[in-house]
């Protein structure tokens, strides 16, 4: 639902900036002037293609070895967040995927409605109508009752842009509202869990990673924990909602029962503000509870657009963002087909299955992420002689002006763009797999947190 950058992420240390051969993409290219454009995830014989079923599983352990080897401990619940615009998309496959072995599920949308077997909750139902009236943000809100009633949800409402800013989609706008809201709504239905996790429909969390880190944390009932991977507005810092924002009990209980009715609290301010997991972080702030980082470990990218390299190899990770149906479906069968599947999943795994052996030297129309150093030169060549002669240098692009250089490796997506050549991205090939081929054997650690003082 979110664009992909509704931030501008800080640039800090620790902040949120398939198959080929055996577990690897098989990669088709398309050929037109020259090669712009990858068709992803499609088939490996070698990989184990699980045939999802239609309807939500009564026993979910019933049919995925993962909710054997790692059964929900039953101390976590999690709200996933999502918009009736997406939901029908989204919602069936992140159920028998990525949280097929969780137990203690609410999905909130912004219309109370039953997708695929899965009821969803309509996290604005609280919400006073003083605080809807004189502000356009809940126009959309109140449209979508309306096309629900001749169930044409999706063709009335999707496309529909915000008022205000004809720029952003009007769900965008009226997301920021659900927040607050759904963390309150997850704590009244699950008041004991140790932990409270909230992520968006585009969301993947590698369950037996979770749990095993989850173990690894201070006491949940002690200690108020606020932890994700931060980001930040005017210089306050804030867990980034779409990689996952995970509390305490102690932090919960703190949020929902002492200051209860904050969400209504910010119903109307929040017309002022850009994001609701901002607000999140600004008010545990002012109740004491301070972010704990915990990137990359919760993680805003996923396989194409993760900047594989020193910051990204040897550590175990939680979530992922911005993976698509089908991305989510390749995923779990990646997972799946893993010879270990009980030892920690690592971004080395995932760069072996996802990119490994099919970077190109050069694609054009194609953005592969690059900015860790960026001047203006006057040519694509000039620019790979850049990188050449940067011994750290893995990969480039060239838009026509400006050279852009990476020290990590990206696949990154398909840029198309009027004219020829458009942004025109290279990868220094035989470079990154001397680099790779150099890493020693990986020993998986979890970030370790620490309780606050």
């Amino acid at each position: 639902m979110a664009p992909r950058n509704p931030y501008s992420f800080a640039p800090m240390v620790a902040v949120t900036s398939l198959r080929a051969r055996s577990y690897r993409i098989s990669f088709l290219v398309a050929l037109s002037v020259a090669i712009s454009l990858f068709l992803f995830w499609r088939g490996s014989a070698h990989i184990e293609v699980q045939d999802w079923p239609q309807e939500p599983p009564a026993q979910p352990s019933a049919r995925d070895a993962r909710c054997i080897d790692f059964p929900d401990p039953g101390n976590i619940a999690i709200a996933v967040k999502t918009g009736a615009t997406e939901a029908v998309e989204k919602i069936p496959v992140l159920m028998r995927t990525s949280l097929q072995c969780a137990e203690n599920v609410m999905i909130f949308s912004d219309l109370e409605q039953d997708v695929a077997g899965y009821h969803l909750y309509d996290a604005l139902a609280n919400v006073s109508e003083s605080a809807m009236e004189g502000n356009p943000d809940f126009d959309f809100y109140k449209k979508l009752k309306e096309a629900e009633k001749y169930g044409q949800i999706e063709k009335m409402m999707t496309g529909s842009n915000d008022p205000r800013k004809p720029s952003n989609m009007a769900a965008w706008t009226l997301d920021k509202y659900k927040q607050l809201h759904v963390l309150e709504d997850l704590y009244a239905e699950y008041p004991d869990k140790d932990w409270y996790l909230m992520i968006d429909a585009d969301s993947y969390i590698v369950w037996h990673n979770l749990l095993t880190w989850l173990k690894r944390m201070p006491n949940p009932r002690r200690n108020k924990l606020y932890i994700g991977s931060p980001t930040q507005i005017d210089g306050k810092l804030f867990a980034h909602g779409g990689s996952g924002i995970f509390l305490s009990q102690a932090a919960m209980h703190e949020f929902a029962v002492v200051n209860k009715g904050i969400a209504s609290k910010w119903d109307k301010p929040m017309k002022e503000h850009c994001c609701g997991d901002f607000i999140i972080g600004v008010a545990l702030k002012e109740m004491g509870i301070d972010l704990i980082h915990a990137w990359p470990t919760i993680n805003g990218e996923k396989p194409l657009t993760l900047p594989f390299g020193p910051s990204h190899w040897c550590q175990p990770f939680i979530t992922m963002h911005h993976v698509g149906p089908e991305e989510m479906n390749d995923i779990a069968n990646f997972e799946l087909s893993r010879e270990h599947k009980k030892k920690p999943l690592i971004f080395a795994e995932l760069y072996t299955a996802f990119v490994k052996g099919i970077l190109p030297d050069k694609l054009d129309k194609w953005d592969n992420q690059c900015g860790d150093e960026k001047t203006d030169v006057d040519s694509y060549e000039t620019c790979q002689k850049k990188c050449e002669d940067d011994e750290k240098c893995f990969q480039f692009n060239y838009d026509g002006k400006q050279c852009a250089m990476c020290h990590s490796i990206h696949l990154g997506y398909s840029m198309p763009s009027e004219g020829e050549p458009g942004m025109r991205s290279g990868w220094l090939v035989g470079r990154i797999n001397e680099w790779v081929n150099k890493q020693p054997p990986c020993k998986p650690e979890f970030l370790k947190i620490k309780a606050p003082n």
